[in-house]
């Protein structure tokens, strides 16, 4: 009867949630933001705008270090979390190989910003925190925007311990990250977070040696 969130992009989350808990009470174990994009921290923008009294949320999860770009910036979250999120809502920030429990369940935190030390972050995207759900026994690797420099920093201090049951595909799909980082991962389901006219794009690009191999795989 509980849920674990991670971003939602532009959703109407609450909508889908009420399906899936079918009547019973919405209670949001842990949402998990991973970078301040708005295509990623927007759905927690308007859902505790409209429905922070419609649920229990019980943790949010973010790392946000000091960034901006054109798109978006690490700024604006303090202040929307001390005027909409309640005091009963723990609100937690992460750091790499912590893990977090929920039942059976549970978030192990495989990389946040702190791993780039000391280079400095020049892409908000490379600020994107990654993690790893554990639900019924399978795992779900979640990458968010990462690409290029931080799929490379992730590959080379975790190799095969990436392997996973799922992989949400990086960046939409566009500019995934490696062949070798798919091949660790090793996973047989792939979650694309994409409409479809841009995934067919993104597919029949040359340079998307990755999200083939992604692909072929699961």
């Amino acid at each position: 009867g509980k849920f674990f969130v991670y971003d939602g992009g532009y959703a109407d989350v609450y909508t889908e949630l009420k399906k899936l808990a079918n009547g019973s009470p919405i209670v949001i174990a842990a949402w998990v933001i991973s970078h301040p994009h708005p295509d990623h921290e927007e759905a927690f923008d308007k859902f505790l705008k409209i429905h922070a009294n419609d649920v229990k949320l019980e943790n949010v999860m973010y790392n946000y270090v000091k960034c901006s770009d054109k798109y978006g910036t690490s700024e604006t979250i303090k202040p929307f979390i001390s005027e909409y999120v309640k005091n009963t809502t723990n609100v937690i920030k992460p750091h790499s190989e912590q893990i977090y429990e929920f039942g059976s369940s549970s978030i192990e935190i495989i990389q946040t910003p702190e791993d780039f030390l000391p280079t400095a972050i020049t892409d908000v995207n490379y600020s994107t925190m990654i993690v790893r759900f554990k639900v019924a026994g399978q795992t779900m690797l979640a990458l968010g925007d990462a690409y290029d420099g931080a799929t490379d920093i992730l590959l080379a201090n975790h190799g095969s311990y990436l392997k996973s049951d799922m992989v949400q595909l990086a960046h939409h799909g566009s500019w995934p990250g490696t062949v070798e980082l798919y091949e660790k991962i090793n996973a047989p389901i792939v979650l694309w977070p994409s409409c479809l006219s841009n995934a067919k794009t993104r597919y029949a690009a040359s340079d998307h040696a990755s999200l083939r191999k992604a692909l072929s795989i699961a």
